[in-house]
């Protein structure tokens, strides 16, 4: 995995898999879902970690890269996807020690359709408020 994992991430249960060469900002993913993207085929991992990149370095991304709003949660955060053909991988924006992070925290390794699958948004916008109130934990953890 790319990226730089620290006591943050490890905290979180999450791996960093890409951080932004000029800027910091970094896209991290629950262990789980590292374990499934590590056996991705090479090239759809490729292509998942260019648009990480280029998100991470604040560029602008195309619709078949990167969806910036699938909808929000119940705590109004917008869901948001990174995508190649047919695996999508759900999360959403936040600040996690003051650096802008993406946090991974669904995924649908195998689309079989053109549209979302709802049960698999509505877990995943459950999902995102969980990890928030983490996120929350862990910025006040350091502040002290």
């Amino acid at each position: 995995m790319k990226g730089d994992d620290d006591d943050s991430h490890k905290a979180l249960g999450c791996k960093c898999l890409a951080v932004g060469a000029t800027t910091g900002h970094c896209v991290i993913c629950t262990d789980k879902i590292a374990k499934e993207y590590e056996k991705l085929e090479d090239r759809v991992q490729a292509r998942l970690e260019r648009a990480m990149l280029r998100w991470c370095d604040g560029h602008a991304l195309t619709p078949e890269m990167f969806n910036g709003n699938e909808g929000r949660s119940v705590g109004n955060l917008m869901l948001q996807v990174f995508k190649t053909h047919k695996v999508r991988l759900y999360g959403y924006e936040t600040t996690l020690q003051g650096r802008r992070t993406f946090i991974i925290v669904e995924r649908d390794l195998a689309k079989k359709q053109n549209k979302a699958d709802q049960e698999l948004l509505k877990r995943a916008k459950n999902n995102i408020d969980a990890k928030e109130l983490d996120v929350d934990k862990q910025n006040k953890r350091s502040r002290k």
